[in-house]
C-alpha cells in the first residue's frame, strides 16, 4: 500500500501494474489483507524498470510512517523505549511477513538490527531490502530524532555509489556484498525513550497482538494456499490457473499436492467459502446479500444452495439457529 501511494503521486499506471504482476486488486483495500509475497516483489520490481527508479525501495520506506502498517504497525507505535520497539519487530515480524526475519544481535557496545528476505537475490527483493532498511530508520528516529545516523550500514547487495550518494546513507560508512541488512548503533540506545508520546492507546495492544497472532502467514503450505483463496474469494471463484501461478507452482503440481492431502481444488475452495461464510454469518448486521457478494457470488440463490449443501439448512436458518 505505501508503494502504491508513491506510485499513484507520480502518475504511474498502478492498476496496469497490478494486473501485470497477477495482485488481487481488491485485497490491497484492507491492510490486514495476506498477499503472495512473490506477486508483491514482481510489482514492486516492473513499477521502478517502468518508472526508471533504481532506488525505489529507499524512496517509499522514506515517505512511509510506521502507523501505515496497520495492526503492526500500530503495536510498533506503541512502544515506549527503542528496545522495546526492536524487541517487537522481532518477535512478531513472522506475524506481518513470512518472506522477511529481523533479530537484534549484540557485539561489543554495539548493537545490530539484522534483516534478511527470505528469497531469491533479484532486483525485486533488493527493492523490499532497502525498503525496510529505509522503514527501519524511520522506526530508529522516532526515538533519536529526524537528523539521527547509526555507526554503520551493512547491505546485502553489490556496490552502488548510487545508494551511497542517497540522502537517507550520505552520513553513514555502508559495507556492501553483506550476508543480512543491519543497521549498526550503539548499545546504549537501547534505553532511549519516545520523544513524543504514543497517540495510540496502549490498552489495544493486546488486541492487535492477538488479532496479529492468529491471521499471521501459515508456514503450512495447504493453510497459507486457503489464506491466499481466502484473499481471492470476493472477487468471484479463483480458478486454479490463477492460484497455481500465484504459488509459483503448475496446476497439475498443485492438484497433485492436494490429491496427496486428501483433497481436491474444489473441495478447498468450498471449505475456504463455507468458514467464511459461517464467520459473516454470526455478525447479524450484515445482509445475505452481501455475505452472498463477500464470497463472490454474483447470484445470491447460488450462495443458498451452496450452503444448504454444505451445511444442511439454509443461510437464513443457519443464523437463526446461532440466536
Amino acid at each position: 500500500m505505501p508503494f502504491l501511494r508513491f506510485l499513484n503521486q507520480i502518475g504511474s499506471p498502478t492498476e496496469q501494474l497490478l494486473q501485470q504482476s497477477g495482485l488481487p486488486i481488491f485485497a490491497l483495500d484492507d491492510p490486514e489483507a495476506l498477499i503472495p509475497f512473490h506477486q508483491a516483489c514482481l510489482f514492486i520490481a516492473e513499477a521502478a524498470q517502468h518508472e526508471g527508479i533504481d532506488n525505489l525501495g529507499i524512496l517509499v520506506g522514506q515517505q512511509t510512517q510506521i502507523s501505515d502498517l496497520g495492526r503492526f504497525g500500530r503495536l510498533l507505535c506503541q512502544c515506549l523505549t527503542l528496545e522495546e520497539l526492536l524487541s517487537t519487530v522481532e518477535q512478531m515480524i513472522h506475524t506481518y511477513s513470512s518472506s522477511n526475519q529481523m533479530w537484534m544481535v549484540q557485539e561489543g557496545d554495539r548493537m545490530g538490527f539484522h534483516h534478511q528476505c527470505q528469497c531469491p537475490p533479484t532486483f525485486a527483493s533488493q527493492q523490499i531490502e532497502l525498503y525496510v532498511v529505509a522503514l527501519i530508520f524511520r522506526a530508529f528516529r522516532l526515538f533519536l530524532g529526524p537528523d539521527w545516523q547509526p555507526i554503520a550500514i551493512h547491505l546485502q547487495g553489490i556496490p552502488s555509489q548510487k545508494l551511497v550518494s542517497n540522502t537517507l546513507f550520505s552520513n553513514t560508512p555502508v559495507v556492501f556484498m553483506q550476508p543480512s541488512n543491519a543497521i549498526i548503533f550503539p548499545r546504549t540506545l537501547l534505553s532511549t525513550s519516545r520523544r513524543i508520546s504514543p497517540l495510540s492507546c496502549r490498552s489495544d495492544h493486546q488486541n492487535d497482538y492477538q488479532f496479529l497472532q492468529l491471521s499471521a502467514p501459515s508456514s503450512d503450505f495447504d493453510e497459507s494456499l486457503k489464506q491466499l483463496l481466502r484473499s481471492l474469494i470476493s472477487d468471484g471463484y479463483p480458478h486454479i490457473e490463477q492460484v497455481a501461478e500465484l504459488t509459483g507452482i503448475s496446476p497439475r503440481s498443485l492438484q497433485r499436492h492436494l490429491s496427496k492431502s486428501g483433497l481436491s481444488y474444489s473441495n478447498l475452495v468450498d471449505q475456504v467459502r463455507f468458514e467464511a461464510s459461517v464467520h459473516l454469518l454470526k455478525d447479524r448486521s450484515i445482509k445475505l446479500i452481501e455475505v452472498s457478494t463477500a464470497l463472490g457470488y454474483s447470484d445470491a440463490g447460488n450462495f443458498t444452495r451452496a450452503f444448504r449443501r454444505w451445511a444442511g439448512v439454509s443461510p437464513r436458518q443457519f443464523r437463526y439457529q446461532c440466536g
